[in-house]
């Protein structure tokens, strides 16, 4: 297994495409939870303009069947990262318990008004953001190797919470938001998440 460090890269994401993706996310969420009431919000701030292919699929399917809106509902832990990196959280939200979207002062800002949400969104230091998806990337791997290998067969760092405090779904899905932040060739539905 190759080591990855955390460097800052010349690259990542402009704080408004990371706002867009949010704006996104939620309407992901919402159609995944409550389909009856987030199309008004989409069709009323554009936000169907922001969906990737995948989700456009998604949204457009009228009953979408169960397995398809519980994944699209795991998307909250991709938000949760962005909400983090966006300064909506003070630290990155535990990777052992789901993320409460609907509590969240900056989701809520986001859904009360889209435009305004837009044009006052700001990004943490890119090397915070790096150094974020190399943990991250690092705890994917510690419960990938766990899965493949045993509970005793991973390494754990200084710094890295033990492994029954990470959720698998949580973490691939924070792994997922930020690998996507830090590489803006990459589009949404096909963000590599290889260990």
């Amino acid at each position: 297994m190759k080591r990855k460090t955390a460097t800052v890269r010349t690259a990542s994401r402009a704080a408004r495409q990371v706002g867009a993706r949010t704006l996104a996310l939620l309407a992901v969420i919402g159609k995944a939870h409550r389909p009856q009431d987030v199309r008004p919000w989409v069709e009323k701030h554009g936000v169907a303009r922001y969906l990737s292919p995948v989700e456009s699929r998604f949204f457009e399917r009228p009953r979408p069947p169960k397995a398809i809106r519980v994944s699209m509902s795991w998307r909250t832990e991709a938000l949760a990262a962005l909400l983090w990196a966006l300064r909506g959280t003070t630290n990155m939200p535990s990777l052992a318990v789901p993320f409460d979207v609907w509590s969240n002062e900056l989701a809520r800002r986001a859904l009360k008004d889209p435009s305004a949400f837009l044009r006052n969104v700001r990004l943490r230091p890119k090397s915070e953001i790096v150094n974020m998806e190399a943990f991250l990337y690092r705890q994917h791997w510690r419960v990938r190797d766990a899965e493949l290998s045993g509970p005793g067969a991973h390494i754990r760092e200084p710094g890295d919470p033990p492994l029954e405090e990470l959720d698998p779904e949580i973490v691939y899905e924070r792994r997922y938001a930020l690998s996507w932040l830090i590489a803006p060739q990459t589009e949404w539905d096909s963000v590599p998440t290889d260990t």
